[in-house]
């Protein structure tokens, strides 16, 4: 729609309508946290909104700055994380009485 003397926005003009191949909508995002089991399901999606943000946004956009930095500020809260510790439990064999 243009209106007399307003041109549309450049930004939201130049992207193409199947721009996003696996988009990461904010509610579908919060839904799956609830249901996900698997800590690197929610890493894989916050990486895909990464990657996303930066694919269809310029570096000089302020969009592409603030995502720039939460990713910095999640990547440190990573490394806060304790590492995961496996206990390997064998299969405990009856003892034979003599």
């Amino acid at each position: 729609m243009n209106v007399a003397g307003h041109s549309p926005s450049s930004s939201v003009s130049s992207v193409p309508s199947n721009a996003h191949k696996d988009p990461v909508a904010r509610k579908k995002f919060l839904k799956r946290r609830r249901t996900q089991a698997d800590s690197q399901d929610a890493n894989n999606d916050f990486e895909t909104i990464f990657a996303n943000c930066y694919e269809y946004n310029r570096k000089e956009d302020d969009v592409w700055l603030m995502c720039k930095n939460i990713e910095n500020e999640y990547l440190e809260k990573l490394k806060l994380l304790p590492t995961p510790v496996c206990i390997v439990v064998s299969q405990l064999l009856p003892v034979a009485s003599p």
